[in-house]
């Protein structure tokens, strides 16, 4: 991997890192708001669980958006990077997101059905992921509720099972989800016939940090024709906070494939994705999609 490589991983990196704040601080006022009505219901014998669900269906729209920003942003740099080498030249500007969907709506020009096709394809994985904290939300309050504690310790529980660690996690949420749905739009991006035309393949390049993990180094500098059936199980994010991105490649390259074991620091290192990560979210959303590239 060469420095420029390394350089374009973290850059892309910090590009699609920039709309996690946006959605991290909204999700963390939510918690704050949920958090506080729960309490407030429990002080005064309502029903904690449902004063708490009530402000948890506000995480939905926020982290749809989310995910519809996340994949509109992936998609523009994979158009940028092949620019110079499409016939059809496109005028993308590299400007921060402070209006993310309208602006970059307008710069790819999607019309309302491109728009409504990456919301229903999102939508699903919205109502997903809010009904799974909403369980888990629940689940703490009964916990608290149920413990024979009295009301005053039943807040202390609940205020400390509905603390940082929902927030933690919260955050590793936001960040992990418009990563897959960059890198679905950067896939799409990619699938455009005047990218797909010229482009040749990718490269797997990390960030190049200790924060890396090991199973992630020992992809690095993997590369791979475009149609090698292996993207379709290390396209990244490769887990949950994972940061390294996948480079295109626009001149035949020399293949380089995964050692199936490696050794790394004395420890030996099987290369691959984290558990539940072997995917490739592009194709995911092509299939969705029943194979627009929006």
């Amino acid at each position: 991997v060469t420095r420029a490589e390394r350089e374009h991983a973290a850059l892309l990196d910090r590009d699609r890192s920039r709309l996690d704040p946006i959605g991290a601080r909204q999700a963390q006022a939510i918690t704050v708001r949920m958090r506080a009505a729960a309490i407030r219901a429990l002080q005064s014998g309502q029903d904690p669980a449902a004063a708490a669900m009530a402000r948890l269906d506000d995480l939905k729209p926020l982290l749809l958006d989310g995910m519809v920003a996340g994949h509109m942003a992936g998609r523009r740099p994979a158009l940028l990077t092949a620019a110079p080498r499409m016939r059809r030249k496109t005028k993308l500007a590299n400007t921060v997101y402070d209006d993310a969907i309208a602006f970059l709506r307008a710069r790819l020009r999607l019309d309302e059905d491109a728009m409504n096709a990456l919301v229903q394809t999102y939508t699903p994985e919205a109502v997903r992921i809010t009904t799974e904290l909403r369980d888990d939300v629940q689940v703490a309050i009964i916990e608290a509720v149920e413990s024979g504690a009295g009301v005053r310790d039943a807040v202390r529980l609940l205020r400390a099972s509905l603390g940082g660690a929902t927030d933690s996690d919260l955050e590793s949420i936001f960040r992990t989800q418009t990563q897959i749905a960059f890198s679905a739009g950067r896939w799409a991006g990619a699938q455009a016939p005047e990218v797909w035309e010229a482009l040749w393949g990718f490269k797997y390049v990390t960030v190049g940090d200790d924060r890396v993990r090991l199973n992630h180094v020992a992809l690095d500098g993997v590369t791979l024709p475009k149609d090698d059936p292996l993207w379709d199980s290390i396209t990244v994010p490769n887990g949950w906070n994972c940061r390294c991105q996948m480079i295109e490649q626009f001149t035949g390259q020399v293949t380089r494939r995964p050692e199936r074991m490696t050794t790394i620091d004395g420890m030996f290192v099987a290369p691959g994705p984290d558990d539940g990560f072997a995917f490739n979210p592009g194709r995911v959303f092509a299939t969705m999609t029943g194979g627009s590239q929006v």
